[in-house]
């Protein structure tokens, strides 16, 4: 990847992040964690109140630099989304976010 691209995503994410954070509390994940589970690593996520205000969700976003997910990380993230679900007692979702830059 040359360095503007990485600097372009660097800046994606970022401005992503900053808008994703404002939609509910920011969740804070270890990758390592997750990964001696078998799970994914998780690139953003909030807990979130859901329309009716009376549950909270946990959303996990992936930001892809380009329209194309893979089996094993649809797999990965998933599991991701099992784990957070069992461990903090809430329903889980994820979203995937495209961007070509």
């Amino acid at each position: 990847m040359s360095k503007s691209r990485s600097c372009k995503g660097l800046k994606y994410e970022l401005t992503e992040s900053k808008r994703i954070h404002r939609e509910g509390t920011p969740l804070l994940i270890y990758s390592k964690v997750l990964r001696e589970l078998g799970a994914g690593q998780v690139d953003l996520a909030v807990i979130k109140n859901e329309s009716n205000f009376k549950e909270k969700v946990i959303e996990i976003f992936e930001l892809k630099s380009f329209a194309y997910i893979s089996k094993s990380q649809r797999r990965r993230l998933y599991h991701s989304a099992q784990v957070l679900s069992a461990y903090l007692g809430l329903s889980c979702r994820i979203s995937v976010i495209f961007d070509e830059f």
